[in-house]
């Protein structure tokens, strides 16, 4: 039990973690400030997107390694003395059991509180989650990765909305619930870009095709420091829509931080760039529900 525990833990990547709580930080806080939070429903989106997102990885790591993209330079090595194919395999049908089990429990919980009705749609959204964040890694060795990336997160959005509210409020341009969760879109696909970008020479060593390959060096850094003021002139029209400030201000409050990092991008600096773009996220969700908090209820 302890091996299996060790062996699931270096296969999510300790290095980025953090990256599933993302739209914990931007979506929970918001549903609560909006009388729209359910705890124990919403524990269960969380649990599930890390675990699936975990699987993805797996994934991730499983066929770089048996097409050759990844090999002993490259920066994910949990299958170069981590653990075996085997071991990774076995990880796999750990994270699929979960979800079931997490399904399982689900069920119940949904009887108990009398929202039953909700749970066929629940699974589909589950289930089109798993097939999602399977079709990451082949659709990125044909540019279309970021696509995959764009598309989970707004099937984790569906998930923790629909399973709050009964509604899939994201299809509803006036909800703030929705207005405020395509924040977490952007981080999503900018942190993946980043990701792109900083493995842009041996991914094409390797034979893919990465978006960032497709574009090139110079219009990379250029399109991922463009995304940061794409993400800045969002929270001023957030700001804008809901009359409130403060969605803007304290964001604001990183820009020269943000000019020299993107300087650095600029000048050819990519070194764990997917991280770095992670913690920015961090700053720019925190700071948004701050503004939500102090708004109030819209």
């Amino acid at each position: 039990m302890i091996d299996l525990v060790r062996n699931y833990y270096n296969t999510v990547r300790p290095g980025s973690i953090l990256f599933p709580t993302i739209p914990v930080i931007y979506l929970t806080p918001i549903l609560f400030v909006q009388d729209q939070l359910n705890i124990g429903l919403t524990i269960y989106s969380i649990l599930t997107f890390y675990n699936l997102y975990y699987l993805g990885s797996q994934f991730n790591t499983y066929l770089d390694y048996i097409t050759g993209v990844d090999n002993c330079k490259s920066d994910d090595k949990t299958l170069f003395g981590l653990m075996t194919v085997y071991e990774i395999k076995i990880a796999m049908l750990t994270s699929l059991v979960l979800n079931f089990i997490g399904i399982g429990t689900l069920y119940f919980y949904l009887n108990i509180i009398g929202m039953q009705s909700r749970f066929l749609t629940i699974v589909l959204i589950n289930l089109l989650l798993i097939f999602v964040n399977f079709m990451y890694t082949p659709l990125k060795y044909i540019v279309i990765g970021q696509f995959s990336i764009g598309l989970t997160s707004y099937v984790y959005t569906l998930l923790i909305t629909y399973i709050n509210t009964g509604v899939f409020s994201f299809f509803d341009g006036n909800d703030p619930i929705a207005c405020y969760s395509l924040l977490f879109h952007f981080s999503y696909h900018h942190c993946a870009f980043g990701n792109c970008l900083r493995d842009l020479k041996p991914d094409k060593e390797s034979g893919i095709i990465t978006i960032a390959i497709l574009f090139g060096e110079n219009i990379s850094k250029y399109y991922y420091v463009f995304c940061h003021f794409v993400t800045f002139y969002y929270l001023f029209w957030l700001s804008r829509k809901f009359d409130n400030i403060w969605l803007l201000l304290v964001p604001s409050l990183i820009l020269p931080f943000l000019f020299i990092f993107c300087k650095g991008v600029l000048n050819g600096n990519y070194q764990r760039l997917n991280l770095k773009t992670l913690k920015l996220y961090y700053i720019y969700g925190l700071a948004m529900v701050i503004g939500v908090i102090i708004g109030g209820k819209k």
